[in-house]
């Protein structure tokens, strides 16, 4: 009798099970910067301006800088099935995105999902810019704490009453569009609730499920989603 078993038997225990031990949660990004990864993020630019006006990429690097030495290396291990799609986990997405991935059998099934899974395409491609993504949250995150309610422009009072969804689809005239643009560019809580609203459209077109988010919506929306939303709540109350 056999009683080593198959070579794939072998390799089938000696896999690491990643979704019931050790799971991505927001809070717990421990993200290095990789090779190339700045020069790459550094060429974004459209109407969703990454860095506002005003404000150098060099500044909001710096920050992120910051919080990734303050960040705990260590993952949280959680069995939510909400941290994986379609049973890879949400952190193996992002050591691959980081190039840190160290397990072949992983690598591998990442690669192949990549070639016919348009969910795990949609998660790797949203953390396309997610060192300046991350560092702008981070800073709108603290300018949101300066916001005054009570200066709500006509647009703000849209943005609060619809979630952003007033940005839904960028619909209206081109002078419309436009005037959003100049606005959001000064605006951190209508840029933020527009973000909130592209984030709602694109993860609809990646075909999640109804509430769940992009990788890169996940990561970033613990920065600022409490005090965006406090903000939301009071402008619709001041009505």
């Amino acid at each position: 009798m056999n009683t080593k078993g198959t070579a794939e038997d072998r390799a089938d225990q000696s896999r690491p099970s990643h979704a019931a031990d050790q799971t991505l949660t927001p809070s717990s990004l421990a993200d290095t910067a990789v090779p190339g990864g700045l020069a790459d993020s550094s060429r974004r630019v459209g109407d969703d301006t990454v860095v506002p006006e005003g404000r150098s990429a060099g500044t909001y690097l710096g920050k992120a800088d910051a919080e990734r030495a303050a960040t705990p290396a260590l993952l949280t291990p959680t069995t939510d099935p909400t941290t994986e799609v379609d049973g890879i986990p949400y952190e193996c997405l992002l050591k691959y995105h980081r190039r840190r991935l160290d397990d072949p059998w992983m690598m591998q099934r990442i690669e192949a999902a990549l070639a016919g899974n348009p969910r795990v395409r949609a998660h790797l491609s949203s953390l396309r810019f997610l060192d300046l993504e991350r560092a702008a949250a981070i800073q709108d995150a603290e300018d949101l704490g300066h916001f005054d309610p009570t200066s709500a422009t006509e647009l703000c009072r849209q943005a609060a009453a619809t979630d952003g969804d007033v940005f839904g689809g960028e619909g209206g005239t081109t002078e419309r569009r436009r005037e959003w643009a100049r606005h959001t560019a000064g605006c951190v809580f209508c840029r933020r609730m527009r973000r909130r609203a592209f984030a709602r459209e694109e993860a609809k077109r990646a075909g999640l499920p109804e509430g769940r988010s992009l990788l890169l919506d996940w990561l970033l929306a613990h920065h600022y989603t409490a005090v965006l939303e406090a903000i939301a709540v009071a402008i619709n109350n001041s009505r």
